[in-house]
């Protein structure tokens, strides 16, 4: 049925996980003491006019003695000097103006790029008509920079989430605080862990529901996995919790971008963030799933592998916790899942085929469910906007080729950006010191091989 972003891992895969962590957790000879990275903390944001987010983050690194050496926030939109001052008070900040990429792009061409691939990178086309970057060149950026700045270690964060964990049960919860850049630190001084990462507290993506043929719905929208778990929503609202004392780290091949630390060394070897967007009633949609290849390169990686700290930070999703989301009444949870759909399913085709799956025939499949499913759901929403996802389903696919192309420019143009990276960091800080910090060969990139089956004809 096509690969699931972040859907459930079986519970007897995940405890082989975890046992297979834990064994190697007791077979590891004591370590030196960690060595001492430039952590970078990033965010990308439509506005930054409220520095709560990144300033609580920072709180939390001062109470646990966390040194962190630099934010940088890429934004689309406004900017508030306040909240500029608000995080500078604390650490080195830098804020990426999407608006403004000129000086990138003149310092990434006179490195190894030419002017037209940095403007590939820097100055996407869907945002130049549409004024919303895609979340995968928009980390990438992030990425980029922090290579630029010095930092060995990037902490993502979204602008929704918070270093408290939620934890107790419905009715009769709290919120804890925790070592947060001290969990996925550790986990990042393991041997061959690249990628520290782990879910959400909070009320899940998907909002408590119940129709008929809601299984077809979610199957329509590459999510049947999460069947399950909705299906009980009446009993728990959606809502899940940090595990406490019960938290076990286990290796995954899913990461989530608002909550991951990343070895930025890894870079120079592997693809990063990818997605993209397609053109919908004319309109530009961003597809969702920036993390979801990442994660299945990395699981390929003969070098480096992806642990889930088990840390679950709490993510406010809709902004009104501890307020229990009704689709049916609130049109703001309905705009929002509308467009987390339109994602998904502009996700799903180019994740298909990337996987060597047959994107076309998942897609007919997927269309054929949603046509089935998408009358009763829009009645049980009280949205007609939800009968068009169908069409979405057959545009995204339509625009395949777009998305794979897309794909093969950022495996042609990530290695002479990321040279170029560390150039620029190396001629900064005048050393060239052969160590973490030095220029690296990086002419090998490892990604998801091209396998593109279209399935025949258009669904």
């Amino acid at each position: 049925m096509g690969n699931d972003e972040k859907g459930m891992t079986p519970s007897g895969q995940q405890e082989a996980e975890r046992q297979g962590f834990a064994k190697q957790e007791a077979e590891r000879a004591p370590a030196d003491a960690p060595m001492q990275m430039k952590i970078v903390l990033g965010m990308i944001t439509r506005q930054l006019t409220d520095p709560g987010t990144i300033v609580a983050f920072l709180d939390n690194a001062a109470r646990f003695n966390r040194k962190i050496d630099r934010v940088i926030i890429s934004v689309s939109g406004e900017v508030n000097p306040a909240a500029v001052r608000a995080i500078e008070a604390r650490v080195p900040l830098e804020v990426i103006d999407l608006n403004q990429p000129e000086e990138r792009i003149q310092a990434y061409a006179a490195g190894e790029l030419t002017e037209a691939e940095a403007n590939a990178l820097f100055r996407r086309p869907v945002y130049e008509s549409g004024g919303q970057m895609p979340y995968g060149p928009n980390r990438n950026g992030v990425i980029l920079e922090g290579i630029r700045g010095g930092g060995d270690v990037l902490v993502f964060v979204d602008s929704d989430v918070s270093p408290l964990l939620l934890s107790g049960c419905p009715g009769q919860y709290h919120f804890e605080d925790a070592d947060f850049f001290g969990s996925h630190l550790e986990a990042l001084d393991l041997p061959g862990v690249g990628v520290s990462t782990s879910d959400y507290s909070g009320y899940y993506i998907i909002p408590p529901m119940a129709f008929d043929g809601l299984d077809t719905f979610l199957e329509g929208l590459q999510k049947g996995a999460a069947y399950a778990f909705v299906q009980g929503s009446g009993q728990h609202h959606g809502l899940t919790f940090d595990c406490g004392d019960s938290r076990q780290p286990f290796w995954t091949d899913k990461i989530l971008g608002g909550n991951v630390a990343i070895r930025l060394e890894l870079f120079q070897s592997h693809l990063p963030f990818f997605s993209t967007a397609y053109h919908f009633e004319g309109d530009w949609v961003l597809t969702r799933g920036e993390d979801t290849l990442l994660g299945k390169t990395l699981a390929a990686s003969e070098r480096w592998k992806v642990l889930d700290i088990d840390l679950r930070i709490f993510h406010d999703t809709f902004g009104t916790f501890p307020q229990i989301p009704d689709i049916q009444k609130e049109a703001f949870i309905r705009n929002r899942f509308y467009n987390t759909c339109l994602g998904w399913i502009g996700r799903n085709p180019i994740l298909n085929a990337l996987s060597g799956e047959d994107a076309g025939a998942i897609s007919r499949r997927q269309i054929a469910f949603l046509e089935k499913s998408v009358a009763a759901a829009a009645e049980y929403f009280g949205d007609a906007r939800f009968l068009k996802l169908p069409d979405a389903a057959r545009a995204a696919f339509e625009q395949l080729p777009d998305a794979l192309e897309a794909y093969a420019e950022l495996r042609r143009l990530w290695p002479k950006a990321v040279r170029t990276a560390w150039k620029l960091r190396d001629e900064a800080r005048g050393v060239e010191d052969g160590g973490v910090n030095s220029i690296r060969s990086a002419n090998s990139i490892s990604g998801v091989s091209i396998q593109s089956r279209k399935g025949g004809e258009t669904p």
